[in-house]
């Protein structure tokens, strides 16, 4: 099962993986649990982004954040992870982890049409 965990949640973050969509969501209904490592995952990363922008009054942290290498890497996973959603490609962006993005005044770079 710890493999299937792992895989599921390579799916559910966008990521390749041997896992089909459809299994995924067999395994999920017979009642298997993910969302709780996820979600604390996710949601450590958004607070630590609500302190950067406390700290620095905007929330457009660099890649080579040098303080939190990590969080400089989420916030550029969020904006891919962005552009695929707008795409409608499964992945982890959902409408609520947007709005709370951009309610912190999250960066998504340059648009370009």
């Amino acid at each position: 099962i710890h493999w299937n965990k792992k895989e599921m949640r390579a799916l559910l973050n966008g990521e390749e993986t041997s896992v089909s969509r459809e299994r995924c969501d067999k395994l999920l209904d017979l009642g298997l649990e993910l969302s709780c490592h996820l979600e604390s995952s996710w949601e450590k990363n958004y607070q630590k982004l609500l302190a950067y922008a406390e700290e620095f009054g905007h929330a457009k942290v660099p890649f080579r954040y040098k303080k939190d290498t990590k969080l400089g890497g989420w916030v550029s996973m969020q904006r891919n992870k962005y552009r695929e959603w707008k795409k409608g490609k499964l992945g982890s962006m959902t409408q609520e982890r947007y709005d709370l993005l951009e309610k912190a005044g999250f960066w998504w770079g340059y648009e370009t049409s």
